[in-house]
């Protein structure tokens, strides 16, 4: 299903999201990644798709398998479905024990399970206060930030390897802009974590749009209603940038 959108429709017409949620409950481990990776480009794709997945029982299937000892490429493709599948149903996946083994691929070092573990998890935290406070819990404030301190691949570097970085750096500023909105707690973990300093960095010192817009919200929900977060803001030079 990787090669169109059509490809994708075809296989919702022909009502193929029952049968493939059915497979991630398969006792073969190649026959649950295949149907993990279709079903990741499905709800990628299309939200009517993640929806689907959801009301035909897929997201504790697909929590099982990033609980299990499937590759990390595999739970990269995971962690995107539940991703997709969170951005209606926040609680429900973050309620099925999702969110600390989203939290460990953070710490992989495989940028494609980074980029989309940061993603789901800012689609979990924007669910709520329950949610954003078991993301800290499981440590995921701090992850996150040491992901901002990636250092950006040098000249000549491939092309996917500059894509991944910049999906890495936007997405955890995405997650952290969720995990500290209307959370004074999580606002002052994130500046103690040294998150600001970075993410003024990445307004300043990037090229590319989706990064300094991210880091941009971020910046916001840190610094809403918050004046010790505006004052360190404005120290670290955020207010120039």
């Amino acid at each position: 299903s990787g090669d169109s959108n059509e490809n994708v429709q075809e296989i919702a017409n022909a009502n193929g999201i029952q049968p493939l949620v059915a497979l991630l409950g398969s006792e073969d481990s190649k026959t649950q990644e295949y149907a993990t990776a279709v079903l990741a480009d499905m709800t990628r794709r299309n939200q009517e798709h993640a929806v689907g997945v959801a009301s035909e029982g897929g997201t504790p299937l697909l929590v099982a398998m990033l609980n299990s000892d499937h590759s990390t490429e595999c739970k990269a493709h995971v962690a995107s479905a539940l991703g997709s599948i969170a951005v209606e149903h926040s609680t429900a996946v973050g309620d099925a024990g999702a969110i600390e083994s989203l939290v460990a691929l953070l710490a992989t070092g495989h940028p494609t399970a980074q980029h989309e573990a940061a993603l789901a998890l800012a689609g979990i935290a924007a669910g709520g206060r329950k949610n954003q406070d078991s993301v800290k819990a499981a440590g995921g404030l701090e992850l996150l930030v040491g992901l901002l301190h990636i250092a950006p691949p040098g000249e000549g570097t491939a092309v996917l390897q500059e894509r991944n970085w910049v999906k890495v750096q936007s997405n955890a500023a995405k997650a952290l802009a969720e995990l500290a909105r209307d959370n004074p707690s999580n606002q002052l973990s994130i500046q103690e974590a040294g998150g600001i300093e970075p993410l003024i960095s990445l307004i300043t010192d990037t090229s590319q749009d989706q990064p300094q817009e991210e880091a941009a919200g971020a910046l916001w929900s840190l610094s809403a209603q918050n004046a010790d977060n505006q004052a360190a803001i404005a120290k670290a030079g955020g207010i120039d940038s």
